[in-house]
């Protein structure tokens, strides 16, 4: 009995599909989370969070709306919305936008 439900967990672990796993991307998401000084923490906790890989580093989509990109462990905000609620960090480099970071967390 103990050996089928290794079995099951096992592959219950190896499955899945083939969507971006935001949780390979939790110490990012944390670094963006950590960012967002406009915001209450509750309402941080509540988003909904799907991240990426883009450009050598995460791409992060909050609520598919607010972009940030984190490289080298330094959060970037990558649109306008992202910059309101997160008004201490720099702006992403040109190219990495709303667009690019939302086509990065769908594949």
């Amino acid at each position: 009995m103990i050996f089928v439900i290794a079995i099951v967990v096992v592959i219950g672990l190896t499955t899945g599909d083939n969507t971006t796993n935001s949780n390979d991307f939790n110490s990012e998401i944390v670094l963006v989370q950590d960012s967002m000084t406009a915001v209450s923490a509750d309402t941080i906790y509540a988003w909904e969070y799907q991240a990426g890989e883009l450009e050598e580093g995460v791409a992060i989509l909050v609520n598919n709306n607010g972009a940030y990109w984190v490289k080298d462990n330094i959060v970037y905000a990558a649109n306008g919305l992202a910059k309101s609620w997160s008004p201490n960090l720099a702006y992403s480099p040109t190219g990495i936008d709303l667009d690019t970071v939302k086509d990065s967390v769908k594949s």
